[in-house]
């Protein structure tokens, strides 16, 4: 990782990254660059598997909030 941000390499690596559709740092295909986490992709899932990463998002956020509080 280190080495793709210090030659700027955009290459894409499964990194985990604040989320913003999902509220929360989870590990997704990410182009990683000079600039960090420059940008992610979200593989093709079922209903099933989409419904599941959902439920596991809003756990990591209920968790992150009860730290918070």
């Amino acid at each position: 990782i280190a080495e793709a941000i210090l030659r700027d390499e955009r290459v894409v690596l499964p990194v985990a990254a604040y989320r913003e559709r999902y509220g929360v740092t989870v590990a997704l295909p990410t182009v990683v660059g000079r600039e960090g986490a420059a940008g992610e992709f979200e593989p093709s899932m079922s209903e099933h598997e989409h419904s599941a990463f959902e439920h596991s998002a809003a756990t990591l956020r209920d968790a992150t909030g009860a730290i918070a509080q």
